[in-house]
């Protein structure tokens, strides 16, 4: 994760997270095939079409990340998808979202065909919120509550935004649907 700078008008876009888009074990075997590609191009050149895909599947993998950014002099953020350093996502503007929350998210999930046992993966996550707390947006996941309040305190403060609960109002037709 880039660390969060204070804002400076004049500055470029800041990036606040950029990780990996794809897993651990995805990146090693791209490095593998970037190295061994660009190897045999160099010491056997006769299939150097093969050899091509090898180096064009092991940069896709270094190359492909995902983050969050924000762009100061034109007051939007967006979540980006990047490949190739070709950054794609949709820009929403700051107005818009002037909340910041955290939401706490816990994901189960199963390891192995049959298995009972079952793993509970934890996380803060740091989210943008419309003024009714209808619209959010993800913006970063971090792995301790105590990190998730010293990040909010910070973006908080330095992109001008509340920090807040995440606490939507519930519509009309939701609790005449619980109170039936």
């Amino acid at each position: 994760m880039e660390s969060v700078k204070s804002p400076n008008k004049n500055q470029k876009p800041i990036i606040v997270q950029n990780n990996f888009m794809l897993p651990l074990h995805a990146v090693i075997g791209g490095v593998i095939f970037l190295v061994l590609g660009t190897y045999y191009l160099i010491t056997d050149p006769g299939l150097w079409w093969f050899y091509s895909i090898g180096i064009v599947l092991g940069s896709l993998a270094l190359t492909a990340r995902t983050g969050f950014e924000y762009d100061i002099r034109g007051g939007r953020f967006r979540n980006f998808n990047s490949i190739y350093f070709t950054r794609f996502g949709k820009w929403y503007f700051v107005r818009d979202y002037p909340d910041i929350a955290i939401i706490r998210r816990r994901v189960r999930g199963r390891s192995g065909r049959n298995a009972f046992a079952t793993e509970v993966i934890q996380y803060y996550q740091l989210t943008l919120l419309s003024e009714d707390h209808r619209r959010k947006i993800e913006m970063l996941r971090v792995p301790t509550e105590n990190e998730a309040r010293e990040l909010i305190e910070i973006l908080a403060e330095d992109l001008g935004m509340n920090a807040t609960d995440y606490s939507p109002e519930v519509s009309e037709a939701t609790r005449r649907r619980r109170y039936r």
